[in-house]
């Protein structure tokens, strides 16, 4: 390609930015609270929800985004913002850990901050069931000689007792997941962390 193709090429691409950027939906707000619905729907159809493995973007249909964006109005929680994220598995909105914080500010809870304890325990002591087994098996064959956890205590104002849950390894450990694989003790953090919040916030909860 000759300096001229090249820059012929780069004209072409700034023009082509230049008219996408020209046709963002009519009715959105500096506030996406105050955008038309429509408006919020259609941007969230254009912008990716995820990355696959190879790295392509991935795209809502106009019904998800639909569907996510009702959730977002209904929860007051941003779409384009850490706070929420979109399966498109269940078709169900999702609340982060940083979600969940806002949720409970706006709620009117007053919550000291998150207290980590790791633990750990014998693998003899789990609850004996057919998925722990399995989890056990492929732990054990990891290297892991017993089984770790993580609880999260969060202290809520007007109550006695601290909002608590433990994430345990044989639990939520996922082999395939790079951050599992590399960073399971964070993972299980945020794991114990999110359900803690679960129940103070009553988001998510099933």
């Amino acid at each position: 390609m000759t300096l001229e193709d090249k820059a012929a090429a780069a004209k072409e691409t700034r023009a082509l930015v230049k008219q996408e950027k020209s046709q963002l939906p009519a009715g959105l707000s500096l506030d996406w609270r105050k955008s038309e619905f429509n408006a919020l729907a259609n941007m969230l159809v254009r912008v990716p929800y995820a990355y696959d493995r190879d790295g392509a973007a991935l795209y809502l249909r106009e019904e998800q985004a639909a569907v996510y964006a009702w959730s977002c109005v209904d929860l007051d929680l941003s779409p384009f913002l850490n706070e929420v994220w979109y399966n498109p598995k269940t078709n169900k909105v999702a609340v982060t850990v940083e979600g969940h914080r806002g949720l409970a500010r706006k709620r009117g809870y007053k919550t000291g901050p998150p207290q980590f304890f790791q633990l750990t325990r014998e693998f003899s002591e789990i609850p004996p069931s057919a998925s722990f087994g399995k989890s056990v098996t492929n732990l054990k064959a990891l290297g892991f000689d017993k089984d770790h956890g993580c609880r999260c205590e969060i202290e809520v104002s007007g109550f006695s007792t601290p909002a608590t849950y433990t994430a345990w390894l044989s639990e939520w450990y996922m082999p395939l997941t790079p951050n599992w694989q590399t960073r399971w003790p964070h993972m299980l953090g945020v794991r114990s962390e999110g359900h803690t919040w679960q129940l103070i916030t009553g988001a998510d909860r099933s």
